[in-house]
């Protein structure tokens, strides 16, 4: 099973855009096509919004990779697979 990582643009007032991703139309996540001034807006907001949450992301990646093996490991001592998604 993928483990996706998804990360919403969040305002962040240390960012000091003058752009808020919950209000600004062309933000929308469905949106695949943007201006040029528009993508570089978005792509300093998502570099930004990764960067300050990297830690957690790498601890969350970590966690999920050790679950998966010890999962695997016990699938092949014989244990049921735990078919959760937690």
């Amino acid at each position: 099973m993928p483990t996706i990582v998804y990360m919403p643009l969040v305002k962040d007032a240390a960012l000091n855009l003058d752009f808020d991703p919950s209000s600004s139309p062309f933000a929308d996540f469905r949106r695949f096509s943007y201006d040029p001034k528009h993508f570089d807006t978005v792509r300093i907001q998502a570099y930004h919004n990764l960067m300050s949450q990297r830690a957690r992301i790498v601890e969350l990646l970590r966690s999920t990779v050790l679950r998966k093996r010890a999962a695997k490991a016990a699938v092949s001592a014989g244990a049921k697979p735990d078919m959760g998604g937690s």
